[in-house]
């Protein structure tokens, strides 16, 4: 059963889930279409040719086959996701189970089925982060061995030493923007950033160094997230784990990647409506001549010393305007956002840092007390981990569908399985056996059995917890022996 905050945001995204249904539908329907134009056409070219050879008797048309009923396949599997969605998280790791066996010795395994949709459910999300950091440790690892052999990591190396660099990527926050748009920005100009980015790694003098495949020894990684942020409009980034060259400061603080960065928020701000008019509003605040007041001034005050000063303040901001109306006003209307750069520390921690989460709607623990309990101060304590209100997070949810949370450069990710496999072969190890490769994974519903025997291990997984924080309830549950059904929310 859902909980109430999965039961409202299901509610809220219908509308939207249900519009991309159908347009996943509508794709399908054009694809299967094609196919059928495709194979018609291919079927006329076949009888023209038989005709011109003189087998027209003899020609026989091949029916419909496969191919036309897998057009479109993908697109109604999305639609059918779409539909579904919630229902799959309600029966994450409850109704269905995989079955893992090797084929050499037998050796059997089995894991919970899940549903993978880390927008709504915390556990799978929490699942999906962890594997994402094991795979990232291994390639990292993978990625280091090539780097060293290389001599990229001596100390007194010519060109500067290469090191893990650690940067996140911001966006400001505009109040003209709510959580959709300001997502939307964040996005555009991350796909104006890549180019710019691949352009500098290709130009630099260390950008020559290839492995045995022809990619880039520099590597990098990045993975999205969002908080509320301050004005709960939501506060988009992005962690990049960078292993190139060394970035050299430039004048005031500033390096490249920060300025690249601005660069791609400048060009992707035109595309926005809202931006161009908050720009516009501010070029012209910035034309507007201030009055200048007499404690400012200093001598006797005349009315020609004043319209001079005047003349000149109005002379400024005329040249500060024309050098703005240069990218349209958006280069002087966009602030210099903030590119942290650091050190990779050594060990798995820093991992973590940098695949940390997705969505942070995890806020505002609170404790709350349950009956006329509340006056003497004791009695059933249930405890919370507030989340955000459904509303938002629907808007969150609609924004986040359908994009791609982390993206590495090209080999990266499969750096440390193509060096296995490329000495033993394609797999993994059975710990039984060390047969490499041989597995049959099967999944199937559970049983009437299975599923008693699973609902009595969650019940006594729950009893050790609460036996072991005294009365205080997780937050995952949403009812209760000893509370009021109704009673618990996501407030």
């Amino acid at each position: 059963m859902l909980s109430a905050w999965d039961s409202d945001v299901a509610r809220l995204t219908e509308p939207y889930r249900e519009r991309r249904a159908r347009e996943h539908e509508a794709k399908a329907k054009e694809q299967r279409r094609e196919v059928k134009v495709e194979r018609a056409a291919r079927l006329e070219a076949e009888a023209e040719i038989a005709r011109r050879e003189g087998d027209a008797a003899a020609f026989v048309p091949v029916p419909y086959t496969g191919d036309v009923a897998l057009a479109g396949r993908w697109h109604r599997q999305r639609a059918r996701g779409q539909r579904e969605r919630f229902d799959r998280v309600d029966s994450c790791t409850k109704n269905e189970i995989v079955d893992i066996r090797c084929e050499a010795c037998g050796a059997k395994s089995e894991r919970a089925a899940r549903c993978r949709v880390a927008l709504v459910c915390t556990s799978c999300r929490g699942k999906i982060a962890g594997e994402k950091q094991a795979k990232l440790a291994l390639n990292r690892r993978a990625a280091l061995d090539l780097v060293a052999k290389a001599g990229l990591l001596r100390t007194k190396r010519h060109g500067g030493r290469w090191s893990e660099k650690f940067m996140t990527l911001t966006i400001p926050h505009f109040a003209c923007q709510d959580i959709p748009r300001r997502v939307a920005f964040g996005r555009a100009a991350l796909a104006r950033f890549a180019p710019m980015f691949a352009k500098w790694l290709r130009e630099h003098p260390d950008g020559g160094f290839l492995d045995s495949r022809g990619h880039r020894l520099a590597r990098w990684l990045r993975h999205a997230e969002w908080t509320p942020g301050d004005d709960e409009r939501g506060h988009p980034h992005w962690h990049f784990y960078f292993l190139g060259p060394f970035i050299e400061e430039r004048e005031g603080g500033r390096h490249v990647l920060g300025d690249m960065w601005r660069r791609a928020l400048v060009l992707a701000a035109k595309d926005f409506a809202e931006l161009r008019g908050a720009a516009l509003e501010e070029r012209q605040r910035l034309l507007t001549v201030e009055p200048v007041t007499a404690p400012v001034l200093r001598g006797p005050l005349t009315s020609r010393r004043l319209a001079r000063l005047t003349d000149r303040e109005r002379s400024r901001k005329r040249a500060r305007a024309r050098r703005s109306n240069r990218d349209h006003s958006l280069g002087a209307f966009m602030p210099r956002p903030i590119v942290d750069i650091r050190k990779v520390e050594p060990g798995h921690k820093s991992l973590k840092e940098i695949i940390k989460y997705l969505f942070k709607d995890l806020v505002r623990p609170q404790l709350t007390l349950i009956g006329n309990e509340r006056e003497r101060g004791k009695g059933t304590a249930v405890t919370y981990m507030g989340r955000l209100d459904p509303p938002l997070y629907a808007q969150v949810y609609e924004a986040y569908d359908g994009t791609r949370s982390t993206q590495g450069s090209r080999g990266f990710m499969g750096l440390a399985a193509h060096l296995e496999t490329h000495s033993l072969g394609k797999g993994a190890v059975c710990k039984c056996c060390g047969v490499f490769g041989e597995w049959r994974v099967l999944r199937r519903p559970l049983t009437l059995e299975e599923q008693g025997a699973r609902a009595e291990e969650w019940e006594r997984r729950r009893q050790e917890r609460l036996a072991k924080c005294g009365r205080a309830v997780p937050a995952n549950q949403t009812h209760f022996a000893n509370v009021e059904p109704g009673r618990l929310s996501y407030a």
